[in-house]
């Protein structure tokens, strides 16, 4: 539980609690406390037993991955007018893109 603490003083985005699985059963069931010291990060990222600071960072980079929206694709097209396109990668359909485009320039 120290690794945690330390990450939450060095962070302020970052808040760490230690709770005593035998005092609060009702949490140490909710988070499915077997073995200690048990960390949940974010409710969906868990690390069983005393691990090395590398270790516990790369936790709490996944969790945050986790929950961060994934990154737009932005890009530019060598044309007349200079505006920025923004679309999701999976849904990003180049086609299209192009007639909106012409569609574009047809209004200028």
């Amino acid at each position: 539980m120290r690794l945690a603490h330390r990450f939450a003083i060095e962070n302020d985005l970052i808040t760490a609690d230690m709770v005593e699985a035998i005092e609060f059963p009702h949490l140490a069931n909710k988070y499915a406390v077997y073995g200690v010291p048990r960390t949940v990060i974010n409710d969906t990222v868990h690390q069983e037993g005393a691990v090395p600071e590398p270790m516990m960072l790369a936790k709490l980079l996944e969790a945050v991955d986790e929950e961060a929206p994934p990154p737009a694709h932005v890009h530019r097209h060598e044309h007349e007018h200079e505006h920025e396109h923004t679309h999701d990668d999976e849904e990003w359909d180049e086609e299209e893109e192009w007639e909106e485009d012409e569609e574009w320039d047809e209004e200028e």
